[in-house]
This record gives C-alpha cells, sequence and structure tokens, in this order.
C-alpha cells in the first residue's frame, strides 16, 4: 500500500513539472509573440531598390565592400532601370528602400497630395549631385540646330522620369515647347528596338542605356547633353512608416551609405572604374570623366529648389493647377540622419516632431 502510494505521488510530481514546464513555455511564446506583434521593425532581408546608374554608385559601393552587411547581417540589393520604377516597388512593398531623382517624387506627390499615410514616401538624404547624366539623342537628324532637330519629332522617354524633366529644360533652351514635339512613354531597354523600327525619332535617357545606343547606332544618332545647365540629385527614399517606426535599421542603412561616400570621395578614379568595369557586360560606353559629380549624404536646401523648380513644370505637364500642392517638408523624413549626422541637415527640421514641418 505504501508502495502504491509512493508511485501515486511520484506520478503527481512528475506530472505537475511537466505541466509547469509547459506552461512556462507558452507562457514566454505568448509574451514574445505579444512582444514582436507590436513591433515594426524591417524583416530580413533588408530589401534596397538601386538603379543601373553611375549617380546611384554609392549604393553599388556599399553592397560590393560590405558596408551594408558591416551595420545590418542581411541586405538584399536589387538594381532596376530607373527610379520611377524603384518608386512603383516601394509602394507595393517589394522593397524597403528605394534610389531615385526628384522627378518620380513629384509626380508622386502630385497624386497623392495627402502625406500622411504609412506607404508615403519619404526623403531620407541626397546621396548625389550630377550634370550632364542625361542625353538627348537624335536618329539621322544632321547637323542642324536643336530647334530644328527637335519639332516634329516623337521622342521617347520614360514618364515622370529625370530625363523627361530634364527634357523639357534642354527643349526650352533650345526655345521650343513641348508642343511642337511628341512624347512617348517608353523604358529605357525598349529605346533601341524603338529607334530602329522608326517608333521614335529621338531619346532622352540616361548611362548606361545612352551607352549601349551610343554602340548600336554610332555617328547616326545627334546627342545633346544637359550641358550643365541642371544638376541632378540622387535620392534615399522609404516609406513614412519604416522611417518613423524603424529608426534602427533606417540609421544603420544611412550610415552604410556615409562608409560608400567616404571611400568614393578618398578613392574617385577606383569607384568609377569599378562601376564602368561592373556595367561592361551591358557593352556600355558611359562617359564617367565627363560628369561632374558629387556624393555626399545631406539633406540640403537645394533640395527644396529642386522641388520647387520640377513641381511648376509637372503642375503644366499635367494639367491640374487646382490639385493640392504637397509642402516639401511632408515629402522629408530628416530625424534618422539628423540622430547619426546632424551637421548633414540643413532643411528646416523640428525634432520632436519627427522632422515634419508644423502646419
Amino acid at each position: 500500500m505504501r508502495g502504491d502510494c509512493t508511485s501515486r505521488s511520484e506520478e503527481r510530481g512528475a506530472w505537475y513539472r511537466c505541466s509547469s514546464a509547459f506552461f512556462h513555455l507558452f507562457f514566454w511564446l505568448f509574451v514574445s509573440t505579444a512582444a514582436l506583434s507590436g513591433q515594426t521593425a524591417l524583416a530580413d532581408p533588408i530589401r534596397i531598390g538601386g538603379v543601373e546608374y553611375l549617380g546611384d554608385l554609392p549604393t553599388f559601393i556599399a553592397e560590393r565592400d560590405g558596408h551594408f552587411a558591416r551595420h545590418h547581417a542581411d541586405v538584399e540589393v536589387i538594381f532596376s532601370g530607373s527610379g520611377r520604377e524603384n518608386l512603383r516597388r516601394l509602394r507595393a512593398g517589394e522593397i524597403d528602400f528605394a534610389l531615385m531623382a526628384m522627378t518620380p517624387l513629384v509626380f508622386d506627390a502630385l497624386a497623392n497630395p495627402v502625406r500622411d499615410g504609412p506607404d508615403s514616401p519619404v526623403i531620407l538624404a541626397n546621396l548625389s549631385h550630377a550634370r550632364p547624366v542625361v542625353h538627348l539623342m537624335l536618329l539621322d537628324v544632321g547637323d542642324v540646330p536643336m530647334d530644328e532637330a527637335l519639332r516634329g519629332r516623337t521622342i521617347g522617354v520614360p514618364h515622370g522620369s529625370n530625363a523627361d524633366y530634364v527634357l523639357h529644360v534642354i527643349a526650352r533652351i533650345a526655345g521650343i515647347s513641348e508642343s511642337d514635339y511628341s512624347l512617348l512613354d517608353i523604358d529605357p531597354e525598349e529605346m533601341g528596338d524603338a529607334l530602329a523600327s522608326g517608333r521614335i525619332d529621338a531619346v532622352s535617357v540616361w548611362d548606361p542605356w545612352a551607352g549601349q545606343l551610343r554602340n548600336r547606332f554610332g555617328d547616326r544618332l545627334k546627342e545633346q547633353p544637359d550641358t550643365g545647365r541642371y544638376v541632378s540629385r540622387w535620392l534615399l527614399v522609404t516609406r513614412r512608416e519604416t522611417a518613423e517606426t524603424d529608426p534602427g535599421h533606417t540609421q544603420d542603412i544611412l550610415r552604410a551609405y556615409r562608409d560608400a561616400v567616404v571611400w568614393i570621395q578618398a578613392n574617385p578614379e577606383a569607384a568609377f572604374s569599378a562601376h564602368a568595369a561592373r556595367i561592361s557586360g551591358a557593352n556600355s560606353t558611359q562617359r564617367n570623366g565627363e560628369v561632374d559629380l558629387l556624393f555626399d549624404v545631406t539633406l540640403d536646401w537645394s533640395l527644396i529648389a529642386s522641388y520647387q523648380q520640377q513641381l511648376v513644370w509637372a503642375l503644366t505637364d499635367t494639367r491640374t493647377n487646382d490639385r493640392e500642392v504637397p509642402s516639401f517638408m511632408d515629402m522629408v523624413a530628416p530625424a534618422p540622419l539628423a540622430a547619426i549626422a546632424p551637421e548633414a541637415v540643413t532643411i528646416p527640421y523640428i525634432p520632436k516632431d519627427s522632422g515634419r514641418q508644423d502646419k
């Protein structure tokens, strides 16, 4: 009898110990799940959308030299053909950070003037200032003035891209308006065949795509760069939700870009040579030596001027003069950069409001 009681007691003790262990395991799983569900931190890998473009050299160097890996264990860089495509993918949640020029953001702001949503794109930093980077290339026009070369032509350009705005600038310099030529919205990779088939007579495009067209058509192309009259800025962009709820990862990405830019500034020839070697497989003749290019990681007043200039053009282009116009400060998130390099932020900034201007 005593043995039976002892056996039952041991069984009850074993059951209690197992139940207690299970309860504690369940409790900690519950706590961990609840904690994770309250976080909006980016999952691995962090996805960065770059562009095959000389102005995006910092992205290439940061990936090649391990700067992203040094600040975050798992980063995937996905290169596309344009900043316009990157913006689409950013809004769709396909990437977490995106590189682009100012122009796609201007059109996005006009299409989506309310900038408080979590998916609204915001500028984290300017990475480069470059000129000339976009080229107007006309096929079989001969040696005639630019105004004559453009009149009556069909020009292929990605609508809403930096090349679209540069074409406007070149045309205005030549003394003609958009009504003097036709536009066809076309992606850069389709331009060569479109020129060869006669669908278009000219293109406005950047390297390395311009280099591929030089190789294909040679002296048949009349080329007009934007000859220093326009400075293109290259921007690092994310969603508002990422900038405001995951500042740690956002700051890590900015630190990686700062490391890459420091190396580029110290080794410009090696950096340009590495980029040229990277795109040589695309049979490009990109003209690095002809580009006036400055790399930094900043948020300065020049961005505001660039936004305002392109906004005036975009309003006319889209014929939406009565549309609400977002403030530039609704499109920028200075807090992450200010946290790691306050001297790099010279635009109006109110830290307690996460970098957004009081309205």
